[in-house]
């Protein structure tokens, strides 16, 4: 978003209201619905019994050919190789990332050409036709003029259809929200709140919109990471694409998980010619547990990481010590053999 869409949004997000395109010059505007309406707009939505359950519309769409379980699977492989390209990115040098980036790019395309497709029959729905309800009983009666009066919904010169288009036409979505928490306008105000009790939107916390509660949220889930102790700096934070990756970087580190992405960001330059390199398993901080809890887990995982030639010398080395006991490592099979192709190759 530009700055002026940035700034107009955490103006608008601060009121709690809307402005709408009205007739000529005049504007309407819509303010946060008063519990009763909410009440009685709650009350709608669960009386509405048209609709299909998401059972129904599974079985619809499944038998109808617009989703096929072709179509879940390459959802769900895409997603995971998405979030493999966005480790791929936290690990890769800053220069070779444009190749990674245009990857993401076209990866992320095909997903939302998919999720449409799932989601393009969402309004048979029994949930969706009750939420519409919900909407437009609400909106019908929290729209004002610029004095602050109510506005029947007779009065309207717009239809309350063309009212629902325009609010959700203006919201912002969660991306655009993460962007507004990350700028420098909102972190002004955020700071500034924080000074004064942490109150930022006039609203209690019950009245607050679903956009107002999603950017408090984008902005302390912010805060957080500042204060983690690999804080990875700002510049990644408002690169969603890397932040994702050093997120799934995190999340793989919590869990004991491991990759070679992992293990060669750990091998240094000084080391990476070297024909043999030992990993040291890393402990978790302040944990309870013996250290070989999971030690068969973790070999196992590091073992997947040796090729086939390596797995080949392991063996020949095995076999070789259970036969003789002792063996100094000049003795080891795989080390003969490069030793006699050393001078093989040297010829006479």
């Amino acid at each position: 978003m530009t700055k002026e869409q940035i700034d107009f949004h955490i103006k608008r997000l601060l009121s709690g209201e809307f402005i709408l395109d009205g007739n000529d010059d005049d504007f309407l505007f819509l303010k946060v619905p008063s519990k009763k309406t909410q009440m009685i707009a709650d009350k709608l939505c669960g009386d509405n019994d048209l609709g299909m359950t998401q059972e129904e519309l599974d079985k619809f769409l499944e038998m109808n050919g617009y989703w096929t379980m072709t179509d879940e699977v390459d959802l769900k492989n895409l997603q995971e190789s998405l979030e493999n390209m966005k480790l791929d990115l936290w690990y890769e040098d800053v220069e070779k990332r444009d190749v990674i980036r245009n990857k993401i790019k076209k990866t992320n395309l095909v997903i939302s050409q998919l999720i449409h497709k799932l989601h393009n029959y969402d309004y048979l729905l029994k949930s969706y036709i009750g939420i519409s309800i919900k909407s437009k009983y609400m909106l019908s009666k929290s729209v004002f003029d610029e004095d602050d009066n109510p506005v029947m919904i007779d009065n309207i010169y717009l239809s309350i259809d063309s009212i629902l288009q325009q609010y959700f036409n203006n919201r912002c979505n969660d991306n655009q929200l993460r962007e507004i928490s990350l700028s420098e306008p909102w972190r002004r105000f955020w700071e500034a709140a924080k000074e004064n009790n942490g109150a930022i939107f006039t609203s209690s916390g019950s009245d607050l919109t679903d956009e107002q509660i999603s950017l408090i949220s984008w902005t302390k889930f912010f805060d957080n990471v500042r204060e983690h102790p690999e804080f990875p700096g700002e510049e990644v934070l408002s690169d969603e694409d890397l932040f994702d990756g050093w997120c799934f970087h995190q999340k793989n580190k919590r869990s004991g998980e491991m990759d070679k992405r992992d293990i060669n960001s750990r091998i240094t330059d000084n080391i990476k010619g070297c024909g043999e390199v030992f990993l040291i398993r890393q402990h978790e901080e302040n944990s309870d547990k013996p250290v070989d809890v999971d030690q068969r887990s973790f070999v196992n995982k590091v073992e997947k990481f040796n090729d086939g030639l390596a797995k080949g010398a392991k063996a020949a080395r095995a076999k070789a010590i259970r036969e003789k006991g002792i063996v100094s490592e000049i003795e080891l099979p795989d080390n003969q053999r490069d030793i006699a192709m050393v001078f093989a190759n040297k010829g006479p």
